[in-house]
């Protein structure tokens, strides 16, 4: 919640976000949502998401489409985080510590970095 807070506070209101499409699920995280929080556009997850395509299947091929960008999340490096920019528009990501890409991060705690992606 505190790199949430963060990012609502200290990124352009456009701005567009990656982070694990499977945050949702990981310690400590408590199913707190991004987009409620942090107020800021982020790609498809893995966890909530797949509920509204169940409610709008006219998102499914969107979703899919996310989803498929991000498979391998946890191994991504620069190359993949400009491809999710050149793609998507993504200029921002959520990084778990210590970010393995060489990306400029502007805030950090002990366990997430938020990076800007040149």
């Amino acid at each position: 919640m505190e790199a949430f807070n963060w990012i609502s506070h200290n990124t352009p209101v456009d701005s567009y976000f990656a982070l694990d499409p499977r945050y949702m699920e990981m310690p400590g995280e408590d199913y707190h949502g991004f987009r409620a929080l942090a107020e800021r556009s982020v790609l498809a997850d893995a966890v909530k998401d797949p509920c509204i395509v169940v409610r709008v299947p006219s998102l499914g091929p969107r979703w899919l489409n996310e989803m498929h960008a991000q498979d391998g999340w946890r191994d991504f490096k620069k190359p993949d985080f400009e491809r999710l920019r050149s793609q998507f528009g993504v200029d921002w990501v959520v990084l778990t510590n210590p970010p393995t890409a060489r990306v400029t991060c502007p805030y950090s705690n002990d366990r997430l970095s938020v990076c800007h992606v040149e």
